[in-house]
């Protein structure tokens, strides 16, 4: 668990921080001014295939467990492993600092995430455009990750 917070301002996400008071981590963000874990640059991994590290795998009441389970197959047929901490906030988070490659999830709240697009986005990570969907309102699919994993994390999904 963890608190996480965001500012969002015409459509586009300009503030976003995620503490988690279990470990004392602070992760912050501002739109144009990078991301910061604990007041030191964060950069995304520079993985290029699934199989070179972790990707987060989150998953509400929302997702069937056949459409999971269609998920983490796939995932490991690309050779990759998967990562779940039950925090969509924190799991992006450790995007954003490079720890995982990315993350993905049929369905999540904006409260979950908001934030956490922010960091992978300054860290140099690419996200779905989240709002767009309409994800303040009714949540939405997130792939977030790595620029060259971006592509075969979107092809995971059922």
């Amino acid at each position: 668990w963890c608190v996480s917070i965001a500012h969002v301002r015409d459509g586009d996400i300009t503030v976003g921080v995620i503490y988690n008071p279990v470990t004392d981590d602070l992760y912050a963000a501002q739109r144009g001014c990078g991301a910061t874990w604990n007041g030191a640059p964060l950069r995304i991994s520079g993985a290029q295939r699934l199989d070179e590290g972790l990707t987060g795998l989150g998953c509400s009441a929302r997702t069937t467990p056949e459409d999971l389970g269609l998920i983490a197959e796939r995932l490991r047929a690309a050779g990759g492993l998967f990562h779940r901490c039950g925090s969509g906030a924190l799991t992006l988070a450790y995007v954003a600092t490079g720890q995982l490659i990315g993350y993905v999830e049929m369905h999540i709240n904006a409260w979950d995430c908001l934030a956490a697009i922010l960091l992978v986005e300054e860290a140099g990570g690419v996200s779905n455009p989240f709002l767009a969907e309409h994800g303040v309102t009714g949540g939405g699919r997130i792939v977030a990750g790595a620029p060259a994993v971006y592509d075969q994390l979107v092809d995971l999904l059922p």
